[in-house]
């Protein structure tokens, strides 16, 4: 059992770019517990403050400030990295919040990467208009600041995730040249690079996610099953101010898995659109997973520009998308209420 508790770490700003985890943790039983991390927004060497390999992990009541990446959690271990908890954690001025890798390892190339994993009740502030460069290259930031999501590089597969009463905001861009990768940008959720690995009993719940520049929660693994989105709330998501971005990244909730997902449930979020207008779908479904979309809540800010086009786009055909109570606040007009469209972009 190793820990690490009440501790101060602050970092030499002045240093020189290079590679650097603060508390990297490789161990079974671990704790790492009410420490604070003191970093700089573009210093050298500023780059992760938490890195854990293992499982039955525990990381609560830590503050992250100035770091690129608050923390990697990771399933880059001998074994399944099974149990980790992450609780009521603090981390501002960042790029990335919380970083998932779920990968092979050695002679762990079967099983699962993260399995039975808890992210509750954390707060992530990211400052993604004020970093300009790696801390690690001094290259320029490539655009995809994200809050919780797992790496794309992902090879083996996650089961039983739970992420839940989290907040996460962005910096409100106003540049038309700020960095973007829309595919996997977004506050939480999965985009696989790999169109391959899965994803199992997953609920993504409870949280706020404010000025998303792309997606507030997107879930696009290669397959899967058993994925719910409830009860989040969601504020002026797509608000990229870069016109590059196109309106395919810009929703409230997107599920777009390669191969499809079965039992994907969309429940009772509240989805607004904010008065810098980016936002395009409260919710847009693509591929063939067999969704249910109930009781959500769509509306616009009175101010709101012309990027909405509607409550929900899907274009799934083997599993159309089933559509129930819908609330639409004003000032929707009747051509944004619910229809199937070919996804052209």
């Amino acid at each position: 059992y190793s820990q690490v508790t009440n501790c101060r770490f602050e970092l030499n700003t002045t240093g020189t770019l290079h590679d650097h985890s603060t508390i990297y943790m490789a161990a079974e039983h671990a704790a790492i517990v009410n420490n604070m991390f003191i970093g700089g927004i573009n210093a050298g060497g500023a780059v992760t403050a938490i890195e854990t390999h293992g499982g039955k992990q525990t990381v609560t009541g830590n503050i992250i400030d100035g770091y690129l990446v608050g923390m990697n959690l990771t399933g880059i271990a001998a074994t399944d990295s099974e149990g980790m908890v992450v609780i009521g954690n603090t981390i501002v001025n960042a790029y990335y919040g919380i970083n998932i890798w779920s990968n092979n390892y050695r002679s762990h190339t079967g099983g699962y990467g993260i399995t039975n994993a808890t992210i509750s009740g954390n707060v992530i502030r990211l400052a993604q208009s004020q970093w300009t460069k790696n801390a690690v290259t001094g290259a320029p930031v490539i655009g995809n600041a994200s809050g919780i999501t797992i790496n794309p590089t992902a090879n083996l597969p996650v089961k039983t995730l739970l992420i839940t009463g989290n907040t996460i905001e962005y910096d409100l861009e106003s540049s038309p040249t700020a960095p973007f990768s829309g595919s996997s940008e977004m506050g939480i959720g999965y985009w696989d690079a790999t169109n391959s690995n899965r994803a199992f009993n997953v609920k993504i719940a409870g949280n706020i996610v404010v000025n998303a520049p792309a997606s507030a929660i997107r879930w696009a693994p290669g397959g899967g099953n058993s994925v719910e989105i409830s009860e989040n709330m969601i504020i002026n998501a797509g608000s990229a101010a870069n016109p590059g971005l196109i309106s395919s990244y810009r929703s409230g909730v997107m599920v777009s898995p390669a191969n499809g997902i079965s039992h994907v449930a969309i429940l009772r979020n509240n989805i607004i659109a904010g008065e810098s207008g980016g936002m395009a779908y409260g919710i847009e479904v693509l591929g063939d997973s067999c969704v249910l979309a109930d009781g959500n809540s769509v509306s616009a800010s009175a101010g709101l520009k012309s990027g909405y086009l509607q409550y929900i786009r899907t274009n799934a055909s083997k599993c159309p998308t089933a559509v129930h109570g819908v609330q639409l606040g004003p000032p929707l007009q009747s051509s944004m209420l619910p229809r199937s469209e070919e996804h052209t972009s």
